[in-house]
């Protein structure tokens, strides 16, 4: 059922950007042919919604496109087409004028189709590359494990300062008799939730598609190495600008000679 929303998602979101693909180039051929506003009602009318709305549609019935459209064709389809459209379109009222009412209409239109179009078709895809992934993928590891012991105290530090901070703030305001509004109650409500982390566990399975992470599916060119310490078992994610990793608490692991060997098949074993 989940699976047949997302689709749908991606063929509306498809229709749209296409749709507006369509409204942009009917636009721009008013401004160019000089052509009344009514060339722009037809073009977002008639045109983007039924001839876009059925090119996304048939587009998407090969499963094979929902691993395309998540890597670089996807990106430069539903992202890098949108931004150079609404550029073009802002630079051209900017430089050259803004054109009738019904052209500026027609391109503007066009712009904001094609870049809500092309996300919600972009947004959608995941789930459903996630999904053929997951169906064409084997299993060679699974566990189930809390953050290691240094970060749950880590955790647990934290939970008692809010704790502090929400005891003092009680405490002020009946000293005071100033009464205790809805700010101590986000601070309390910000401390259990602190605590709930503690011990909760997150869910992994080791796939030649990529690890699944808590239904998260990351790819294994999205990871960086692995490493096993004396604590932890982490993955650590590929990042340019700052450390990203997944922390396994290693007593929690059931197998973890077969975690480490399942993970030796993707990933190279790294020591930070």
């Amino acid at each position: 059922m989940r699976e047949n929303w997302c689709r749908r998602v991606l063929f509306a979101g498809m229709g749209l950007w296409a749709g507006g693909l369509l409204a942009l180039a009917f636009g721009a051929g008013a401004v160019a042919l000089a052509l009344g506003p009514w060339w722009a009602g037809v073009a977002i009318g008639a045109f983007s919604g039924t001839v876009g709305g059925v090119a996304g549609g048939r587009a998407t019935y090969e499963p094979a496109v929902h691993d395309r459209f998540h890597g670089r064709l996807g990106l430069g389809l539903f992202v890098g087409v949108p931004v150079v459209v609404l550029v073009l379109v802002l630079a051209f009222f900017l430089v050259v004028g803004v054109p009738g009412d019904g052209v500026a209409s027609a391109l503007l239109v066009g712009a904001i189709l094609t870049t809500v179009g092309g996300a919600t078709a972009l947004v959608a895809n995941v789930p459903l590359w996630k999904a053929g992934v997951q169906a064409s993928s084997t299993v060679y590891a699974s566990w189930s494990a809390r953050q290691p012991p240094t970060q749950r105290r880590r955790t647990k530090y934290a939970g008692v300062a809010l704790a502090v901070v929400a005891a003092g703030y009680v405490a002020l305001a009946l000293a005071l008799d100033f009464g205790v509004d809805s700010s101590w109650v986000a601070i309390a409500g910000s401390t259990t939730a602190v605590f709930a982390t503690v011990e909760s566990e997150r869910s992994v399975e080791v796939r030649d598609g990529g690890a699944l992470v808590d239904s998260s599916l990351v790819a294994w060119t999205d990871y960086d190495c692995f490493e096993l310490t004396d604590e932890a078992l982490v993955l650590y994610r590929a990042g340019r600008f700052f450390e990203r990793a997944d922390r396994f608490d290693r007593e929690d692991v059931e197998d973890l000679d077969g975690a480490v060997a399942a993970l030796e098949r993707f990933l190279d074993r790294g020591e930070r």
